[in-house]
């Protein structure tokens, strides 16, 4: 494995995010196979959309409005290989926050997603941030792609939340995947031998099956994280227990489910809303 640090990231690490998106990270960096990846987050002010966020903002009608885009795979504490295979940093779009919250000319933030969601770490501290900002700014979540899983937890806390109708919102939950390569070391004649201290020192080991004790752990940890999303969502809207099962639905099916407060064509009609 050349990078060991992304390999124990995928295989150790609670994931938000949806199930054919985590399948595909699996792939690549335990099978060698791509995935097309989508655009780092960035934040933009002004109405062109090209700027990247440096304080120097345009005027807009009704005043200013941040526009800070969420756009990749959701990770914390990314490098720079990561972020330019499609990764998103939260730590990243915690600062553009900070910035626009700081900022006295900025009455409004639009959140703009186009994420299936990520690793879970980091998520339920931005998602407070989000909001305690909401707070002080209005701010609007918009999708005109995917916004599932973890980009839903960051979308849900915001002031209002916006989809077209053709977009993609959901995949509530959590999973850890933990491979078991014993059998293919077993039929290539390798026995690997561990000395450790600690009954759960080697947990998610691959040369080896997790035992009942690991995964009972692991499993109280997985669904720790869910229950806390779904409070997270449910302390913001009014959704059934039944619609926070991992399903997906378009953006006029999570209107009608509670996911949304409305529907938007594009991002101009956002920020009409926004001016007004």
């Amino acid at each position: 494995m050349k990078y060991p640090l992304i390999a124990a990231r995928v295989a150790r690490e609670i994931w938000l995010t949806t199930p054919e998106v985590h399948q595909a990270i699996h792939a690549a960096v335990f099978h060698g196979q791509t995935f097309t990846a989508l655009p780092a987050g960035k934040a933009l002010y002004g109405e062109d959309g090209n700027d990247d966020f440096d304080g120097d903002e345009a005027e807009m009608t009704g005043g200013r409005t941040a526009i800070i885009q969420v756009f990749g795979v959701l990770g914390k504490h990314l490098d720079s290989m990561e972020m330019a295979c499609g990764g998103c940093s939260v730590d990243r779009i915690a600062s553009l926050l900070t910035a626009a919250d700081k900022d006295p000319d900025c009455e409004t933030i639009v959140m703009m997603f186009n994420s299936p969601g990520g690793a879970a770490m980091g998520i339920p501290e931005l998602a407070a941030k989000i909001k305690d900002i909401g707070t002080r700014k209005n701010i609007i979540a918009y999708t005109d792609g995917l916004c599932c899983s973890g980009a839903l937890w960051l979308a849900s806390q915001c002031d209002t939340f916006l989809a077209s109708p053709s977009s993609i919102i959901g995949s509530v939950g959590c999973c850890l995947t933990v491979p078991d390569e014993s059998r293919k070391l077993e039929l290539e004649g390798v026995k690997m031998q561990s000395i450790y201290d600690g009954k759960f020192k080697t947990t998610g080991s691959s040369f080896r099956p997790l035992t009942q004790d690991e995964t009972d752990m692991l499993t109280i940890r997985v669904q720790s994280i869910g229950a806390a999303f779904r409070a997270a969502l449910t302390n913001a809207r009014a959704i059934a227990t039944e619609d926070m099962q991992g399903q997906t639905f378009t953006g006029e099916e999570a209107c009608a489910k509670g996911f949304v407060d409305g529907l938007a064509n594009d991002l101009d009609e956002v920020l009409e809303i926004a001016a007004s």
